[in-house]
């Protein structure tokens, strides 16, 4: 039995901003992980807004016990 290439559904993720939201001059997106403060204390590391130049690839996932998750953004 041969394996078959498997490839993402809307393409393949990328660090050119550009290439992964053509068409897309400037967008905000906001992350809001666990409000109530169950794993970071810090409010300011619950929450984040990201812009088109600033959105990275992947958010980590903020439990400290999270193994391979978080957020694929493109």
């Amino acid at each position: 039995m041969s394996k078959s290439a498997s490839f993402p559904f809307l393409g393949v993720p990328t660090n050119d901003r550009n290439a992964a939201f053509p068409g897309i001059a400037e967008f905000s997106f906001a992350v809001a992980q666990d409000p109530y403060g169950y794993y970071p204390s810090d409010a300011s590391r619950r929450s984040a807004t990201y812009s088109k130049s600033t959105l990275p690839s992947q958010i980590r996932c903020a439990n400290p016990r999270c193994q391979q998750g978080g957020l694929e953004t493109q």
